[in-house]
Formats: C-alpha cells, structure tokens, sequence
C-alpha cells in the first residue's frame, strides 16, 4: 500500500491557546480563527520476512519513525480500493496523476484517491505448525472499511 499523504502543516497537539505548526515548504499558512484543527495520523502496513527467524510478518509505520511488528505469521496482504460505483480501482490508478496540489509538490498525490469510497483488506495467516504439531490450513480474513461519511444507514 501506498503511504498516505501528508500535507504541509501537520498538528500533533492542539492547545485552543497554543497551536503548534510545523512547515515543510512555502505553502504553509496559519489558518483562521474560527478553523477547526485536527491532528491526523497516517499507518502504512506491509509484509517483510524477519532475518533471523524466516517468519514472515505484518509491520506497521507510523508515518514518522517507528516500524513495528503487529503480528507472525502471515503469508499475504491485500488491499483493493473501490469508487461509490463500487468499481475497483487497480493499483495503476492510483499511481500515475494526475496530482494534487500539483506534480512539482514533494507531498503530492494521485487525484483517483479522492474517488475511493471503500477499501477492503484481506490477509491470509498461517498457523505455526512447529508448535501445533499438526496440519492446519490458512485462514483468510477480510475486513471492508468506508469514511464515516460515506456509510450510509437505513
């Protein structure tokens, strides 16, 4: 998966007395007043193979510094994105512009990630057969997420 976008102020800690900006170029811009902050925080998830053990296992970045281990044993890792037409989104799509704000921005983006209305997960585990002593098969999980704007309820 791609690592999300980040934009060039970010909020880690809102104080309504003290807000702290960090800039990361020349359109960064205190904004009004009246405008809500939010602090946003970005999670790229991938598979590697642990070196030592040969164990292959989800990570987690945290879009700063750390990247951990979240689980063993996993063997696959998939996600596929879908418009409000419930069309999927190949990974083509969402890599070759057009960009926003524009291409020359260090922070840029695909513009198709703006049309992704829900995204499903699927990720294959394997049971550790040197502890279970016994064949047991891959389970597959798959998880749908919406925006919370975009969940619609009867």
């Amino acid at each position: 998966m791609a690592r999300v976008p980040t934009t060039c102020c970010a909020f880690p800690a809102f104080r309504p007395s003290l807000p702290r900006f960090y800039t990361s170029g020349s359109r960064c811009r205190r904004p009004p007043p009246s405008a809500t902050i939010a602090q946003a925080e970005a999670a790229t998830y991938w598979l590697q193979v642990d070196p030592l053990t040969n164990v292959s296992q989800l990570m987690k970045y945290d879009g700063k510094e750390t990247d951990l281990p979240l689980a063993d044993n996993v063997t696959a890792l998939r996600f596929e994105y879908y418009t409000d037409s419930l069309t999927r989104l190949d990974a083509a799509a969402l890599t070759d512009g057009p960009w926003l704000p524009d291409s020359a921005f260090a922070n840029r983006f695909d513009a198709d990630l703006l049309r992704v209305r829900r995204v499903r997960a699927t990720v294959r585990v394997r049971a550790n057969q040197a502890i279970l002593h016994a064949p047991i098969a891959d389970r597959e999980i798959r998880l749908e997420v919406a925006p919370r704007s975009q969940v619609h309820l009867p």
